[in-house]
């Protein structure tokens, strides 16, 4: 394998990581979304969700995850992230 061709490989391994990245940045921002709608749909006071969400100030938890996710919304993001996810996957397992 040539100079070329593993600054090639290497590249191709350097995307895959960086499209991983993106990946796990979405599931993550999902995972908080639904986390603070369930909690909402439970009728889990907002002080209680403050301390389940591990936030150190409420307003975090208000304005940041404070809008109420509907279910479509959040189907949507989660089919999203399963597909970024599996495209991943399958690009990597090549």
């Amino acid at each position: 394998m040539g100079i070329l061709d593993k600054a090639e490989a290497a590249n191709q391994v350097m995307e895959q990581l960086r499209q991983m990245k993106r990946a796990v940045v979405i599931v993550e921002r999902n995972a908080g979304e639904c986390y603070r709608a369930w909690l909402e749909e439970l009728g889990t006071p907002i002080s209680v969700q403050k301390r389940a969400m591990r936030h150190g100030d409420i307003r975090v938890t208000m304005n940041v995850y404070g809008d109420p996710v509907n279910d479509a919304l959040r189907d949507a993001s989660s089919k999203i992230a399963e597909r970024a996810i599996s495209q991943l996957l399958t690009k990597s397992a090549t």
